[in-house]
């Protein structure tokens, strides 16, 4: 164990199961992140309402998201506490313990809430009320956010298994089975969908389309090949969660590439050399990613081509980007949310949040903003 955190750390990855996100003495050798960079203020922005979702993550690498659906966002923090809060004052609607330990982020669709346990478990509330309706085991535990969509609810376990069950059920409907390579990343693509069919990513840098009404499986194609003696040199998860925008689907992975796939045969429209394990945004003809380091780029999403970067906020441990109005917006370790200029990506502005830092990915639904912090704090912001 000790050998592989060790490895971890030197690669800049984050952690491994039970492990603290942050390393203790060898930290202060290894992790230099940038000091915040000087900029000039072109606005202010404040929350216009903030809440306490429990314990949140502690200093664990859980990426749990907040879901927004029919006028509420919903919530949940590491140890099974659920919340439903109205999204225009973030009063409490309902609150209920699942009594399972929540990894990955939360699903909010048909009337529905999914979440995935790292005992193994896919559970699925009552919207409205958050009564239980079923839970079903897998095969091992689930640390990417499930996803509800044609009737199924789809999961990514991070044995390298793909399941849809029935929603209405539990039951389930079919299953799909990936090796996984002896070393990865601690994490897990979530899943993408769209034409009734569903995309994910997998640890030996592959990704592969689905149709959601039978499990068939359309194509697979590589987005990164394992190079290399070690099996850390070999690592080229495809963590990132991909995009289906119309016909044409983006992944990316960590130490390999960037790349558009053609949604009907997976042929590859372009493909350029970029790590990550974030989750990219898509605006218009933008794509933009946080790279291994932390430097935001921005593409163009028709060609690949870069239209910029930022590297001022290297291994800052920046979430992924997302774009909001005229913004694009990330958090980092230290609770720090930054703005930047999506047409040429300079600093514009700056927020200090309370909460112990920020991991899980910042969420956009219409003109609002949504930031969960590490320590349980779930922020609200309005355009500015």
């Amino acid at each position: 164990m000790k050998i592989l955190i060790a490895l971890i750390i030197a690669t800049n990855l984050l952690l491994i199961s039970g492990c603290s996100w942050f390393g203790g003495d060898d930290e202060d050798e290894t992790f230099q992140p940038a000091p915040l960079p000087e900029i000039t203020k072109q606005f202010s922005v404040s929350p216009q309402w903030s809440a306490q979702i429990g314990d949140g993550v502690g200093e664990f690498y859980n990426k749990l998201a907040p879901a927004v659906y029919k006028g509420k966002v919903y919530a949940a923090d590491s140890k099974g506490l659920v919340k439903a809060l109205d999204i225009s004052n973030g009063k409490e609607v309902w609150h209920t313990n699942v009594g399972s330990e929540l990894f990955g982020g939360v699903a909010a669709a048909s009337g529905l809430i999914a979440l995935g346990s790292t005992e193994a478990e896919v559970i699925v509330l009552d919207a409205d009320s958050g009564l239980e309706k079923w839970r079903n085991l897998v095969s091992s535990e689930i640390v990417a956010a499930p996803v509800i969509s044609d009737g199924k609810v789809l999961s990514r376990t991070i044995d390298g298994k793909l399941f849809a069950m029935d929603e209405t059920t539990g039951e389930r409907v079919w299953l799909y089975d990936r090796s996984v390579p002896s070393l990865t990343l601690r994490g897990t693509s979530s899943i993408s969908v769209g034409r009734g069919a569903a995309v994910t990513g997998f640890a030996n840098g592959k990704i592969a389309l689905f149709l959601i009404e039978t499990g068939q499986a359309v194509w697979e194609k590589r987005v990164a090949t394992a190079t290399g003696r070690s099996e850390l040199d070999r690592v080229v998860d495809a963590d990132a969660t991909p995009i289906i925008i119309g016909d044409t689907v983006y992944a990316v992975t960590f130490k390999g590439n960037i790349s558009a796939f053609n949604i009907s045969d997976g042929a590859v429209l372009w493909q350029r050399e970029l790590s990550s394990y974030q989750n990219m945004s898509v605006s218009g003809q933008l794509i933009s990613v946080t790279d291994a380091r932390s430097n935001v780029k921005v593409l163009d999403r028709r060609t690949g081509g870069t239209l910029w970067t930022q590297n001022a906020l290297v291994d800052r441990r920046l979430t992924a980007t997302v774009s909001f109005g005229d913004y694009l917006v990330a958090g980092d370790y230290e609770g720090y949310l930054h703005w930047f200029d999506r047409s040429d990506g300079r600093l514009v502005s700056r927020n200090s949040l309370s909460g112990g830092g920020i991991v899980a990915d910042p969420v956009v639904v219409g003109d609002n903003l949504y930031i969960y912090s590490r320590n349980g704090r779930l922020y609200s912001f309005k355009a500015p």
